[in-house]
């Protein structure tokens, strides 16, 4: 069958393999390029040619087989590859950056490793990673962004903690009982405050943001959680200590843990149940009004009216409850920064919380339907909270690792030209110029000129 007579989808599957092929062929020639370029500029009196061994490394477009020279290094005493030096290729590391960063980036955004890898094989019309392939990549690249939050010890005058917890599938035996296969993972996210992400910019960031992810709770959790800050931070006790939750108890244990702690009732939490308690009512916007701009006494009343307002038990009900709810928590609902500001606290810069909770949303529909390690679940925290974050490219070629940014001019050179024969371009045309000879008569060695150029021979 020619193109001539392909149907749409059979021409498309058929440029799809031969793009796949020329990528193939280009990345094999251009890496033996480059290996080439290195044995000629090493230092030979240190690098000592032994052999030449074959390589693979699977990518978004297949299999890339390669052949590079090993050499033992005499000063240290051992066998390395220039090239996988260069390149910043890991021993043993088979999958590609970019095949990592497409598979990472699946997972995050809600697929199982399973179904990742069989997106990937329906692609490329070939399996090129397993699920467990896939699944390492996402513990890896977990594990990069939690040595990433790494620093050394300082001392801050606040710090910020945003908590939240959902229950999710836990991995094990099948004769578990459902109900003990289900366990709450509690979220947690520390950092220091609020910047812009770029000069002049309404968006946001986080600074210094760490994560913990764990299924303890508790004093148990938060003794955790201050080992891991006094790691980080200097005299912890004399920080302020700033806690976001939505109410659980478990959440509320972490105040007795810091010296200087209050606590804030998630925002978010508290404006969802007044919404849902007065849907539907005249009323509901002026509460909400009022709960923006933290007037207890205004909510109150707008609570009340709203009750008059009902036309069922059940709505009465539960704006009752959140009657109730606001009254007694009301010093914990305040906006924080009102409280802050009371103490004596500039508050200049910070802003309302709930990082916690836009996490935790995210992870929730990532992992719902799945089971998960304790390890794993940790992996994905990261690498969700990175993909919302734009971080998770980076992570994952420090995992993989980045090809150098440019390489040498000759090796350049060498690139362009491989990839014209790759794709049939012809080489840039090369300069010509006239020859005298060329305007001589019909015979002798002005035709013989003309002939040559005439066969297409620049002159």
């Amino acid at each position: 069958m020619t193109v001539m007579n392909m149907s749409y989808a059979e021409l498309e599957q058929f440029l799809f393999k031969l793009v796949c092929e020329t990528f193939l062929g280009v990345m094999s020639k251009v890496l033996s390029v480059r290996d080439q370029y290195l044995l000629v500029t090493r230092d030979a009196a240190r690098y000592e040619v032994l052999g030449a061994e074959a390589r693979e490394v699977e990518t978004r477009f297949g299999l890339v087989r390669l052949k590079r020279r090993v050499y033992r290094d005499v000063e240290l005493g051992k066998r390395v590859y220039l090239l996988d030096e260069q390149m910043k290729l890991k021993p043993y590391q088979r999958i590609g950056p970019g095949l990592a960063a497409a598979v990472v980036t699946q997972v995050a955004t809600g697929a199982s490793s399973r179904a990742a890898a069989e997106q990937v094989a329906m692609e490329l019309g070939q399996r090129v990673i397993s699920h467990e392939g896939v699944r390492q990549q996402v513990l890896r690249s977990g594990e990069v962004l939690e040595r990433q939050s790494e620093a050394e010890r300082k001392q801050v005058e606040m710090l910020f903690i945003e908590a939240d917890g959902v229950y999710v599938g836990r991995q094990g035996k099948k004769g578990r009982k459902r109900k003990a296969r289900k366990r709450e993972t509690r979220a947690i996210v520390v950092h220091e405050g609020w910047r812009p992400r770029s000069p002049g910019s309404e968006e946001y960031e986080l600074v210094n943001r760490q994560r913990f992810v764990t299924q303890d709770s508790g004093k148990t959790l938060w003794a955790q959680v201050k080992q891991k800050l006094e790691s980080r931070y200097e005299s912890l006790d004399e920080t302020l200590v700033v806690i976001n939750g939505d109410g659980a108890s478990w959440i509320q244990a972490g105040l007795e843990l810091f010296g200087q702690a209050i606590y804030q009732c998630d925002r978010y939490h508290v404006t969802t149940e007044l919404q849902e308690a007065m849907r539907g009512l005249e009323q509901c916007g002026p509460a909400l009004e009022a709960l923006q701009d933290n007037d207890l006494k205004r909510l109150l009343a707008a609570l009340e009216a709203g009750v008059g307002q009902s036309r069922s038990k059940q709505q009465r009900q539960l704006i009752g409850k959140v009657y109730q709810s606001m009254r007694a928590q009301w010093q914990w609902i305040l906006d924080y920064r009102i409280r802050l500001r009371a103490l004596g606290y500039d508050t200049a810069g910070l802003r309302g919380m709930g990082s916690a909770e836009s996490n935790i949303s995210k992870l929730k529909a990532r992992v719902r339907g799945k089971s998960w390690s304790d390890r794993g679940l940790q992996a994905v925290m990261n690498v969700v909270i990175a993909l919302t974050e734009g971080r998770l490219s980076a992570a994952v070629q420090a995992v993989t690792t980045r090809s150098q940014a440019a390489i040498e001019t000759v090796v350049q050179d060498a690139v362009v030209r491989i990839t014209r024969q790759a794709v049939g371009q012809p080489p840039p045309p090369v300069r010509t110029g006239g020859l005298p000879a060329l305007q001589g008569p019909e015979t002798g060695t002005a035709h013989l000129l003309r002939c040559i150029v005439n066969s297409g021979f620049p002159v």
